[in-house]
């Protein structure tokens, strides 16, 4: 009998900060992880905006200012509210990578 192994790898460019283009900070997220949002901020002087989170598991979220020039910030709460917070705690923080797609019809 043979074995083998198998490697698989991805290689992506690393940004600074290490986020993708929003980050939704949970509203029980401890202070050290809501610290680094802050940071994200600061460090990317302002390229990220911050939205209001939902009043429950959702703190804040942030979004690369870019982003927001695409797509309305009220969709963007919609969709965090509808599909994302139910995968997470109120004490976690995620990181979206968003991809936009424009369909045109002529």
């Amino acid at each position: 009998m043979t074995a083998a192994a198998f490697v698989r790898a991805r290689a992506r460019l690393f940004e600074i900060p290490p986020v993708g283009d929003v980050v939704v900070i949970g509203a029980e997220a401890p202070p050290k992880a809501k610290m680094v949002g802050e940071a994200f901020q600061l460090l990317e002087s302002g390229e990220f905006s911050r939205l209001r989170g939902d009043g429950g598991k959702v703190g804040s979220i942030l979004v690369r200012t870019a982003l927001l020039r695409r797509i309305d910030p009220a969709h963007l709460r919609r969709l965090v509210r509808q599909r994302i917070r139910h995968f997470m705690t109120s004490r976690e923080i995620l990181t979206l990578k968003v991809e936009l797609e424009l369909n045109v019809r002529g």
